[in-house]
């Protein structure tokens, strides 16, 4: 599966990355991409909680600093 998915640093998920047309990929390894999309997207919530986290602490941390 890591043959379609790269982890992104920067957005702390993996995201899909095709090499090669859908079409030209056997159906049941689409169903498992798409399975395992979906659950990389169930986790997009939780990773924007927490880089809304860490910019808030930034942005206190910031503004005490005068």
């Amino acid at each position: 599966m890591e043959k379609y998915f790269l982890y992104d640093e920067h957005l702390g998920i993996e995201i899909p990355h095709l090499q090669e047309d859908w079409e030209e990929i056997p159906e049941k390894m689409q169903h498992a991409i798409l399975l395992k999309w979906e659950q990389v997207r169930g986790k997009i919530p939780d990773r924007i909680k927490e880089l809304e986290h860490s910019i808030n602490t930034k942005q206190h941390y910031l503004n005490n600093e005068e």
